[in-house]
């Protein structure tokens, strides 16, 4: 007897090997400002919630928006994906999103977080919780098969072209919230330390804003104005589903906070369109926030924000 969900896996690797082979063919679809002076350049997206009936189309949208980047003048040295990968961290929904990212993806390093629908699960009738460990294993499965990333912990960091990537995750299930053990927060505060020595912008994320944190936000941000002044900080969420506006990022001194819209779920306001994300780029003293849809190959030009990265006023 044919075992159908394997079959389907192998007719689906095979469709997207295919797909793959054209997948960076065709004109360049954009490129840096600046891309003699660049010194990093990468990809924030956010709540691309893949998924299965009724919302199939999501990772095709998905795969539409990595093959922009993918044909991009300039490779991303990362792609952030700030949690909800999916709309209800299912085995099925993992293996859906592993084979889009693993086709259409060309960045140098992937990095991801879970965000609330990834740890808890939900219905279509309604909330539900499961334990801790069940959401966790998928998502530490998906992140290794993905990624190639194994870490002790569920929150980890990398270092690419000198600036500190710090990915965070909830240690509990707390419906809409973050829960972040003491140990994480120490954690935090002393990889900030290290970072705000080596004189770059750091990239904190986590999927859901410090407002919707919870009752471990407090410490939190005691960690993040601890270092306010000591480094650039970007701390970079999604979860509200708002779109690019004049508020997308705001700031206490050289702490910024990033609000990412939902790729996936729900329009991006500014065009009443889903696919919109971040393109980052770094330079010598300044750092450009460039919103763009990627599923419609267009910038958001009027929601642009360059940050001096001098004394951290613009």
């Amino acid at each position: 007897m044919f075992n159908l969900p394997r079959l389907f896996k192998k007719i689906l690797a095979g469709v997207m090997s295919l797909a793959a082979m054209f997948a960076a063919i065709g004109p360049v679809t954009f490129a840096p400002v600046d891309a003699e002076n660049l010194l990093l350049n990468f990809t924030v997206l956010s709540d691309t919630h893949i998924a299965t009936l009724p919302e199939q189309a999501r990772g095709s949208l998905l795969a539409v928006g990595l093959r922009d980047m993918a044909k991009a003048q300039v490779k991303s040295d990362a792609l952030v994906i700030t949690g909800d990968l999916t709309e209800r961290g299912t085995a099925y929904e993992y293996d859906k999103l592993g084979g889009v990212l693993k086709t259409f993806y060309k960045t140098d390093n992937l990095l991801l977080q879970m965000g609330n629908h990834d740890i808890r699960g939900i219905t279509y009738f309604g909330d539900w919780r499961r334990p801790y460990d069940e959401g966790e294993n998928l998502f530490r499965a998906f992140l290794a098969d993905t990624a190639g990333i194994v870490e002790e912990k569920i929150y980890y960091y990398k270092v690419i072209e000198g600036c500190y990537f710090v990915l965070l995750n909830t240690e509990t299930v707390e419906n809409l919230r973050t829960g972040i053990s003491a140990a994480q927060i120490s954690w935090i505060d002393g990889l900030l330390a290290q970072a705000s020595g080596a004189g770059n912008p750091v990239f904190i994320f986590n999927h859901q804003p410090m407002k919707s944190i919870g009752e471990d936000a407090a410490a939190l941000m005691a960690v993040l104005q601890k270092y306010n002044g000591a480094a650039e900080l970007f701390f970079i969420s999604g979860h509200k589903h708002n779109g690019f506006s004049a508020d997308t990022i705001t700031n206490d001194g050289t702490l910024y906070f990033v609000d990412m819209p939902a790729f996936g779920k729900m329009p991006d306001y500014t065009n009443r369109k889903v696919g919109s994300g971040l393109q980052v780029e770094l330079y010598e003293d300044k750092i450009i926030f460039r919103p763009r849809n990627f599923v419609q190959g267009e910038w958001i030009a009027d929601c642009e924000r360059t940050i001096g990265l001098v004394d951290g006023n613009d």
